[in-house]
């Protein structure tokens, strides 16, 4: 928490505002659905559930060619050890 904290103070600058606000407003009836479900469901229709998503979009995007996000001036190394990349999942969607 401390260092998304720190993070915040030091990028607030290029936050998107919109998108943290539809982020937000989506999370409001989101997060108590999907406690209920992770808590009513069967947990082998969970994992199958899951598995077809993960095969669904894997097949999405080796037959789509769409290229993923990819950060030029870090190689593979330096963005795996990069600790933005570690410690702010988030910030595609919420920064510019």
């Amino acid at each position: 928490m401390t260092i998304n904290t720190i993070l915040l103070m030091q990028l607030r600058a290029h936050l998107r505002r919109n998108h943290i606000l539809s982020l937000t407003v989506a999370a409001i009836p989101g997060i108590p659905l999907g406690v209920y479900i992770l808590k009513h469901a069967d947990v082998r229709i969970l994992e199958m559930l899951l598995g077809i998503l993960l095969v669904v979009f894997s097949v999405y995007f080796v037959w789509s060619g769409e290229k993923l996000e990819t950060y030029p001036s870090l190689g593979p190394t330096q963005l795996a050890l990069h600790p933005v990349s570690w410690a702010a999942a988030w910030q595609p969607a919420v920064l510019r």
